[in-house]
């Protein structure tokens, strides 16, 4: 990615929309352009953001000193005006555009491109000019140069197609597994509006990664009155990047004995426990439970954080048998063994089971009825992810999902449970436990934990 010019902090509060928490975040201008420049057979170079790479006539781009232009004639497929020097995962995309003659016998669209790569791949996120003068929104994707459409298209209200006057499109393309496609629109001279008007998941696995951005114009072959005249202006991405404080991230890409070293991002870990039953083998952080009902844990006291997104992956080397094993991650956790888990229980039947717990002061309360979740059995030295939010206060909500390595993330959360515990409203530190169940009869059992990210949802995104 591009160096930015500058970071800014975004206004924002906690939004949980469509089962999706949007994560905390800070803005960067990766590409910025109001088109003060004069170029034809081309767009040039962005103010920031590099040179566009042109998919299409090259005869048709101009940029006219106000605007970039792209003359579409009828019966061809899109043409487009790339920033290959950007590249992002999450980002923020705004611009300015409007055409020179009403639809005519099919609509005229225009729209942004992210995540592109040059096979033809991509998110894109289409503003629809209908031949009523209607204003639709609509997110796709493109694969190998085939679109497909992302659900339901979205009539855009109190605001008409007219010639030669614009309309201002805002786009996220946020996450991954799923990633999150929100879209609004909203009239020149208009403000904008507060609320996303569309919002899709998808998690197609080949735009789970960075890729450029950039505009798109088209016009369907029944359009009737071309060339149609599309110009743009004001284009902006930010790259949307979550806040550092209270986060972690750590791969246990190192090897250390009698312990679990520092992680990649997040401090040195605390043990709770013998230090011999714990080792970084150069692919996960391992905890060995020596006996029935031993519990072991790794702290990260450099972390705190009230509201965060967890997941980790975790496999054990033997069966469940006699009794359950128990792998979790720690939130909010205070010295005094006060602390939210998110627990993900290995049963002697091979089921998958999800529940969360509040411990104050080293006692357990389980908290909401146990979900097994389905199509998920237990088979040693086979991976299990996890993921769980810990968000808000009064009452705070703990959310769980595990699936299967090597599957994709479910959109859905499998377990949800909320909890108004008051040594449990403020910020704490982060981590992993292992435990085995006071009847558990094939000991010693080794837990291997890698892949660990903490996300801090501090604030999140509503804008």
């Amino acid at each position: 990615m591009r160096t930015s010019l500058f970071l800014k902090s975004v206004v924002t509060v906690l939004l949980l929309a469509g089962g999706l928490i949007y994560f905390s975040l800070a803005a960067a201008d990766d590409a910025l352009d109001s088109f003060n420049r004069n170029v034809s057979a081309g767009w040039g170079a962005a103010s920031v953001g590099g040179r566009y790479a042109i998919v299409g006539t090259a005869a048709n781009f101009n940029v006219s000193g106000s605007a970039g232009r792209i003359t579409m004639p009828a019966s061809v497929t899109p043409y487009s005006a790339y920033l290959g020097d950007v590249s992002a995962l999450d980002v923020d995309i705004s611009f300015r555009v409007e055409t020179d003659k009403l639809a005519a016998g099919s609509g005229q669209i225009a729209g942004f491109a992210a995540r592109y790569v040059d096979n033809g791949s991509g998110y894109l996120g289409r503003l629809r000019l209908a031949t009523d003068g209607s204003v639709w929104l609509q997110a796709a994707q493109e694969l190998n140069g085939q679109v497909a459409l992302l659900g339901a298209e979205k009539l855009v209200p109190e605001v008409a197609h007219i010639a030669n006057q614009a309309i201002w499109v805002r786009g996220q393309v946020v996450g991954a597994y799923p990633t999150t496609i929100r879209l609004k629109a909203w009239a020149d001279g208009q403000r904008e509006p507060a609320a996303w008007l569309y919002n899709v998941a998808d998690i197609t696995p080949s735009l789970q990664a960075p890729g450029a951005v950039g505009l798109r114009a088209y016009l369907p072959s029944a359009a009737t009155n071309a060339p149609v005249r599309f110009s743009f202006g004001e284009f902006r991405v930010r790259s949307i990047v979550a806040a550092s404080t209270g986060q972690a991230s750590d791969t246990f890409s190192r090897r250390v004995p009698n312990g679990w070293g520092t992680a990649s991002i997040g401090g040195t870990y605390r043990l709770a426990g013998p230090a011999a039953d714990f080792a970084a083998d150069g692919a996960a952080g391992t905890i060995i439970l020596p006996a029935p009902d031993a519990t072991r844990s790794a702290y990260l006291p450099d972390v705190s954080a009230l509201n965060v997104d967890i997941r980790f992956r975790v496999q054990t080397d033997k069966p469940a048998a006699g009794g359950g094993q128990l792998a979790s991650f720690v939130a909010r956790y205070i010295d005094n063994g006060s602390a939210y888990l998110g627990r993900l229980r290995l049963a002697t039947d091979g089921s998958i089971r999800l529940q969360a717990v509040q411990e104050d002061s080293h006692t357990s309360r389980l908290l909401g009825a146990e979900r097994a979740v389905p199509g998920l059995t237990n088979d040693a030295n086979h991976a299990i992810w996890v993921r769980g939010q810990v968000v808000g206060v009064n009452p705070t909500t703990i959310r769980l999902k595990a699936w299967a390595d090597g599957q994709p993330e479910p959109f859905t959360w499998a377990y949800s449970v909320v909890d108004a515990s008051p040594s449990q409203q403020a910020a704490g530190t982060v981590g992993l436990r292992a435990y085995l169940s006071p009847t558990a009869t094939n000991v010693p059992v080794r837990f291997s934990f890698d892949e660990l990210r903490v996300i801090n949802l501090a604030n999140a995104d509503r804008s």
